[in-house]
């Protein structure tokens, strides 16, 4: 897999990858842009999961007020859902709330657990995939609206069979044995199929983190 963010993009858009398994702001990007098309999604809905040390006195969103909130990077979709979360909540990033920029979601969530953040918004998946002597000094004390989970997406020079016969594998891949392990460790619960108001559902916020999406990334 990629090395990072930016080589990931750059490799999807050369096609150098038969397959992504993408963030569903990303994979709609790649439908619209380049002709990417729908295998598979995950069952279970992403949101910013806002999380602080156990035993901490920040209870609610308003708690929030003049802490350090650790983020996964601006590229992250999850970060535009913290940041529009805070705005809901009355509460201005940088103002009332201190960002604290986090190299990764992994990253955020150690900020809080050594002291270095006072709370954190991450992805469900990261934070479910973290060992548990981790996820038990630490606590969920609200969450953002949520949308779609992780897509799978095929290149334009997939033959169209192979894509239904994946698609179908991925559907029952939860009810084999190394499906149940893999779902009970990441939460993602199973695999369906992308219909177009998943990705509908993604315009909202592809149009506000690519406004051109003649050069979306």
């Amino acid at each position: 897999s990629a090395p990072d963010v930016r080589k990931f993009i750059i490799r999807r858009r050369a096609e150098e990858y038969d397959l992504v398994f993408t963030a569903p702001h990303r994979a709609r990007v790649a439908e619209r842009t380049a002709g990417y098309s729908r295998v598979a999604m995950t069952s279970h809905r992403g949101s910013a999961t806002f999380i602080v040390r156990r035993g901490s006195s920040i209870q609610s969103m308003p708690d929030l007020k003049k802490t350090r909130l650790a983020l996964p990077p601006a590229s992250a979709i999850i970060h535009f859902m913290a940041i529009r979360t805070l705005l809901d909540s009355g509460l201005g990033p940088d103002t009332e709330v201190t960002i604290v920029g986090a190299e990764s979601h992994n990253d955020a969530i150690m900020r809080v657990v050594e002291g270095k953040a006072d709370a954190a918004a991450v992805g469900k998946a990261p934070l479910n995939s973290m060992d548990d002597d981790i996820k038990d000094q630490v606590t969920v004390f609200a969450s953002s609206v949520t949308i779609p989970g992780f897509m799978i997406m095929a290149a334009p020079h997939i033959d169209t069979a192979l894509l239904n016969t994946l698609a179908q594998r991925l559907e029952t891949f939860a009810a084999t044995e190394a499906g149940q392990s893999y779902m009970n460790t990441t939460g993602y619960q199973g695999f369906e199929p992308i219909r177009d108001v998943h990705m509908q559902e993604m315009d909202f916020y592809v149009e506000r983190m690519f406004p051109s999406l003649d050069s979306p990334e």
